[in-house]
């Protein structure tokens, strides 16, 4: 990723101190101090379609086991981590690209008294900083779509995985010949959104040594829930604790763009369980 590419991505995610802004998000629901429980972050802490519900669609396909170790690449706030370790004992170490975003992960593991089992770290997923067969698992959700380099990406996710681990993944995929309506909640416009095609996607996992074990297009049902979303939304103020904490009130917008990619064709939204050969 060039540094030009970096800058626009630490503005687009970044653009505050995160960590100050989810403290007050946090004092502005009551919850500024004391033990917090996953569940209620995840407002604010699933940052793709279908919030925790597709993180829980994600596990039970890729079948974590308790005391498995897993690498979250693109942990963001650690949602994903905090489920996976909270739900089945998993041990998880989240990166990110962002710093802030590792430290607000740090600090909500903390409160959510799972820092024992779960640990964060700025790191480019284009180089991970871990040795050959690290991790029994690799999770990544709403990631992708930022990195050009498939090949480096999914090769360096094969790297760190042990013989036979798994890939879980949930990202977009381009459909269609039409271009994707911007912004979108990864991009604002085509300068960082690098989405490839179904088989774009499943070419570079093959490529990188993985046999697939599962694929769904998540698609419809994600339109079902941003139609739910939408209702329960509607004639509403947002709550303190959501993603606007993160990229400020286009996040609506940007949202909207994305269901209309989905409900138009120029989108879809795949969930695959890959396996390292």
């Amino acid at each position: 990723m060039s540094e030009h590419q970096s800058e626009i991505l630490e503005q687009h995610y970044a653009g505050g101190d995160i960590v100050a802004g989810v403290k007050k998000a946090l004092g502005d629901i009551g919850k500024a101090e004391g033990a917090l429980k996953p569940e209620e972050l995840s407002s604010i802490d699933q940052f793709h379609v279908r919030s925790l519900l597709a993180t829980k669609d994600l596990a039970a396909a890729a079948e974590p086991q308790r005391d498995m170790e897993i690498l979250d690449i693109g942990s963001g706030l650690g949602g994903a981590a905090r489920y996976l370790a909270s739900a089945f004992g998993c041990r998880v170490t989240g990166i990110d690209l962002m710093q802030s975003y590792c430290d607000a992960a740090a600090m909500l593991t903390e409160r959510c008294n799972l820092s024992d089992r779960i640990s964060f770290r700025q790191a480019d997923a284009l180089a991970l900083p871990f040795p050959d067969a690290r991790f029994d698992q690799v999770w990544t959700q709403h990631v992708s779509m930022n990195i050009a380099d498939k090949a480096t990406l999914y090769s360096e996710m094969h790297r760190v995985l042990r013989a036979n681990g798994r890939l879980a993944i949930y990202d977009p995929v381009r459909a269609g010949s039409e271009p994707l309506h911007y912004p979108v909640p990864w991009a604002r416009d085509e300068r960082t959104s690098f989405v490839p095609t179904e088989a774009e996607l499943k070419q570079h996992l093959q490529n990188a040594g993985f046999t697939v074990r599962s694929w769904e297009d998540k698609t419809q049902v994600a339109l079902q829930w941003f139609e739910e979303m939408e209702k329960k939304w509607a004639g509403t103020k947002p709550s303190p604790l959501g993603i606007h904490v993160l990229i400020g009130p286009d996040i609506r917008p940007m949202s909207t763009n994305l269901r209309t990619n989905l409900r138009e064709g120029r989108a879809k939204l795949i969930q695959a369980v890959c396996e390292a050969r």
